[in-house]
């Protein structure tokens, strides 16, 4: 089961991001049927100013770990006003 697929069936949403288009055009194709999935082009460590909303929760699958110091530290603060919430 796909991530997206297993979020949509607890009646969730899914709002999938990356910096690279061909791979948010493969997730959509992947997902495509799902109703509550949708896909951004966003800077990970710019989520606060993508005019995505709010979350709940999130699920990173092989993102964060990646990062360097620097782009983990303009993270930071989105995830720590998360954890608050």
């Amino acid at each position: 089961m796909r991530p997206a697929e297993a979020v949509e069936e607890r009646g969730w949403e899914t709002v999938g991001i990356d910096t690279v288009h061909r791979a948010l055009d493969a997730a959509a194709e992947n997902n495509a049927g799902l109703d509550n999935a949708t896909f951004a082009e966003v800077d990970v460590t710019r989520l606060q100013d993508a005019g995505l909303g709010t979350f709940d929760s999130f699920l990173d699958i092989g993102c964060f770990h990646g990062l360097s110091h620097k782009p983990l530290r303009r993270a930071a603060p989105m995830f720590y006003r998360f954890s608050l919430n």
